[in-house]
Protein backbone atom coordinates (compact mmCIF):
# COMPACT_ATOMS: atom_id res chain seq x y z
CA UNK A 1 0.00 0.00 0.00
CA UNK A 2 2.79 2.39 0.86
CA UNK A 3 4.73 1.62 -2.33
CA UNK A 4 1.67 1.82 -4.61
CA UNK A 5 1.02 5.48 -3.72
CA UNK A 6 -2.72 4.99 -4.32
CA UNK A 7 -5.29 5.96 -1.71
CA UNK A 8 -5.91 2.91 0.44
CA UNK A 9 -7.14 2.03 3.89
CA UNK A 10 -6.54 -0.39 6.72
CA UNK A 11 -9.41 -0.97 9.11
CA UNK A 12 -8.91 -3.01 12.25
CA UNK A 13 -11.87 -4.30 14.23
CA UNK A 14 -11.80 -3.54 17.93
CA UNK A 15 -14.98 -3.53 19.98
CA UNK A 16 -16.87 -1.35 22.38
CA UNK A 17 -14.59 -3.12 24.87
CA UNK A 18 -11.74 -0.97 23.53
CA UNK A 19 -13.52 2.04 25.05
CA UNK A 20 -14.90 0.59 28.28
CA UNK A 21 -15.41 -2.80 29.92
CA UNK A 22 -18.71 -4.00 28.49
CA UNK A 23 -18.31 -7.68 29.31
CA UNK A 24 -17.41 -8.64 32.91
CA UNK A 25 -14.80 -11.30 33.59
CA UNK A 26 -13.17 -11.02 30.17
CA UNK A 27 -9.85 -9.31 30.91
CA UNK A 28 -7.89 -10.96 28.09
CA UNK A 29 -10.56 -10.07 25.52
CA UNK A 30 -10.79 -6.48 26.75
CA UNK A 31 -7.00 -6.10 26.78
CA UNK A 32 -6.85 -7.38 23.19
CA UNK A 33 -9.45 -4.83 22.08
CA UNK A 34 -7.50 -2.01 23.75
CA UNK A 35 -4.43 -3.30 21.89
CA UNK A 36 -6.25 -3.17 18.54
CA UNK A 37 -7.22 0.45 19.18
CA UNK A 38 -3.67 1.38 20.21
CA UNK A 39 -2.14 -0.44 17.25
CA UNK A 40 -4.42 1.35 14.79
CA UNK A 41 -3.82 4.76 16.35
CA UNK A 42 -0.07 4.14 16.09
CA UNK A 43 -0.40 3.10 12.45
CA UNK A 44 -2.21 6.39 11.74
CA UNK A 45 0.90 8.20 12.94
CA UNK A 46 3.36 6.04 10.99
CA UNK A 47 1.70 5.55 7.61
CA UNK A 48 1.96 8.04 4.75
CA UNK A 49 -1.07 10.23 4.09
CA UNK A 50 -2.35 8.10 1.20
CA UNK A 51 -2.76 5.06 3.50
CA UNK A 52 -5.59 5.63 5.95
CA UNK A 53 -5.88 3.63 9.16
CA UNK A 54 -9.10 3.42 11.13
CA UNK A 55 -10.75 1.40 13.84
CA UNK A 56 -14.13 -0.27 13.56
CA UNK A 57 -15.75 -0.22 17.00
CA UNK A 58 -18.85 -2.40 16.94
CA UNK A 59 -21.19 -2.86 19.82
CA UNK A 60 -23.38 -5.89 20.27
CA UNK A 61 -24.17 -7.25 16.79
CA UNK A 62 -26.19 -10.39 16.17
CA UNK A 63 -23.98 -13.24 15.00
CA UNK A 64 -23.60 -16.97 15.36
CA UNK A 65 -21.81 -16.32 18.64
CA UNK A 66 -24.76 -14.47 20.17
CA UNK A 67 -26.37 -16.45 22.99
CA UNK A 68 -30.03 -17.40 22.76
CA UNK A 69 -30.92 -14.97 25.52
CA UNK A 70 -29.31 -12.03 23.74
CA UNK A 71 -30.63 -12.55 20.23
CA UNK A 72 -33.46 -10.04 20.69
CA UNK A 73 -31.11 -7.37 22.08
CA UNK A 74 -28.18 -7.50 19.67
CA UNK A 75 -28.27 -5.22 16.62
CA UNK A 76 -29.17 -6.98 13.39
CA UNK A 77 -26.17 -7.42 11.10
CA UNK A 78 -28.05 -5.74 8.23
CA UNK A 79 -28.70 -2.63 10.34
CA UNK A 80 -25.08 -2.62 11.47
CA UNK A 81 -23.90 -2.71 7.85
CA UNK A 82 -26.20 0.22 6.96
CA UNK A 83 -24.57 2.28 9.71
CA UNK A 84 -20.92 1.48 9.10
CA UNK A 85 -20.61 1.22 5.31
CA UNK A 86 -20.97 4.99 4.72
CA UNK A 87 -18.36 5.61 7.43
CA UNK A 88 -15.92 3.24 5.73
CA UNK A 89 -16.51 4.97 2.39
CA UNK A 90 -15.84 8.32 4.08
CA UNK A 91 -12.57 6.97 5.56
CA UNK A 92 -13.63 7.78 9.11
CA UNK A 93 -11.02 7.37 11.83
CA UNK A 94 -13.49 5.67 14.16
CA UNK A 95 -16.32 3.63 12.66
CA UNK A 96 -19.05 3.47 15.28
CA UNK A 97 -22.55 2.09 15.52
CA UNK A 98 -24.11 1.79 18.96
CA UNK A 99 -25.08 5.24 20.26
CA UNK A 100 -25.34 4.22 23.91
CA UNK A 101 -21.64 3.37 23.91
CA UNK A 102 -21.03 7.12 24.15
CA UNK A 103 -22.70 7.06 27.59
CA UNK A 104 -20.38 4.30 28.83
CA UNK A 105 -17.35 5.99 27.28
CA UNK A 106 -18.32 9.31 28.93
CA UNK A 107 -18.45 7.56 32.33
CA UNK A 108 -14.82 6.54 31.90
CA UNK A 109 -13.70 9.89 30.47
CA UNK A 110 -15.42 11.78 33.29
CA UNK A 111 -13.63 9.66 35.89
CA UNK A 112 -10.29 10.33 34.18
CA UNK A 113 -10.93 14.06 33.93
CA UNK A 114 -11.90 14.13 37.61
CA UNK A 115 -8.70 12.30 38.59
CA UNK A 116 -6.58 14.80 36.65
CA UNK A 117 -8.47 17.77 38.11
CA UNK A 118 -7.88 16.49 41.64
CA UNK A 119 -4.38 15.08 41.34
CA UNK A 120 -2.65 16.63 38.34
CA UNK A 121 -4.27 19.96 37.49
CA UNK A 122 -2.89 22.00 34.59
CA UNK A 123 -0.35 24.70 35.41
CA UNK A 124 1.78 27.13 33.45
CA UNK A 125 4.72 25.33 31.90
CA UNK A 126 3.29 21.84 32.33
CA UNK A 127 3.69 21.30 28.60
CA UNK A 128 7.44 20.93 29.23
CA UNK A 129 6.62 17.35 30.24
CA UNK A 130 4.73 16.53 27.04
CA UNK A 131 6.40 13.71 25.11
CA UNK A 132 4.90 14.69 21.74
CA UNK A 133 6.19 18.26 22.07
CA UNK A 134 9.61 16.93 23.01
CA UNK A 135 9.75 14.64 19.97
CA UNK A 136 8.53 17.45 17.71
CA UNK A 137 11.36 19.59 19.07
CA UNK A 138 13.91 16.90 18.26
CA UNK A 139 12.58 16.85 14.70
CA UNK A 140 12.76 20.63 14.48
CA UNK A 141 8.97 20.91 14.14
CA UNK A 142 8.44 23.36 17.00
Amino acid sequence: MVAQKHPSAIYNVASENALFCAVPRSAAYIASKHAVLGLTESLREDLPDHVHAGTIIPGWVLSGLTSEGGRDRAMAAERYAEIILPQLAARERFVVSHAYNAVRMDERTSALESAFARNAPRFGGDDAHDVRKYIAGLRGEV
